[in-house]
């Protein structure tokens, strides 16, 4: 009998597990999966945010290279800032285009 109870307990315990791991893959699936094409604007806001945000620090940058006793860190900084902005901007583009590519095909 009590190898009885020993069996029923695993064989719960696996079935619980099944239905745990299923729960989990639904709710990654739900959080990292594949959403439909109507995203793809996103990858374009985004982009365009990205876009006037470089042109914003493309000013700052300028600016501070002809203002008068500015610390170094200061253009430094606005270069910095100036490649994240670009980058941003360029990697959202790409992925706009990916993300049209993909609904056509």
């Amino acid at each position: 009998m009590t190898y009885l109870l020993i069996k029923d307990k695993n064989h719960c315990d696996i079935y619980t597990y099944l239905i745990m791991a299923s729960s989990m893959s639904d709710t990654m699936d739900y959080f990292f999966g594949p959403v439909s094409s109507q995203y793809c604007i996103w990858f374009y806001a985004i982009s365009v945010f990205g876009f006037i945000n470089l042109i914003l620090v493309l000013i700052g940058f300028i600016v501070s290279l002809f203002t008068k006793k500015v610390h170094f860190a200061v253009p430094l900084t606005f270069f910095l800032a100036l490649f994240t902005w670009f980058f941003m901007y360029f990697q959202n583009r790409l992925l706009y285009n990916m993300c049209l590519k993909s609904e056509t095909h």
